[in-house]
Order: structure tokens, then sequence, then C-alpha cells
């Protein structure tokens, strides 16, 4: 099982360094607003990722 895993885990390594898949982000919200944007994450009203800010 392990010989499977290695040849799928180095092919989504190089698409994704290739830049072929990107992440869909919804929204940036600063770390002090992380009530916020937990509520948004949580209402599943998200379409994509919630990136925290410092």
């Amino acid at each position: 099982m392990e010989s499977q895993r290695n040849p799928q885990i180095q092919k989504v390594f190089r698409t994704l360094q290739v830049g072929a898949v990107r992440p869909v982000i919804d929204s940036e919200w600063k770390l002090e607003e992380y009530e916020e944007a937990y509520k948004r994450l949580a209402s599943r009203q998200a379409i994509g990722t919630i990136l925290l800010k410092a």
C-alpha cells in the first residue's frame, strides 16, 4: 500500500508546484476578527478557504 501511495502523493505535489491547482479563497480576516471568521465558516456560507492574517 505504501508503494501505491507515494506515486500518488508525488503527483499531487507536482500538480501543486506547477500551479495547476489553486485554492479558492472565500475571505480574509484580521487575526483579531477570528470570531467573525469562525461564524462565517460555521454558517456554511463560505465557499473556499477562510484566511486569518496576522
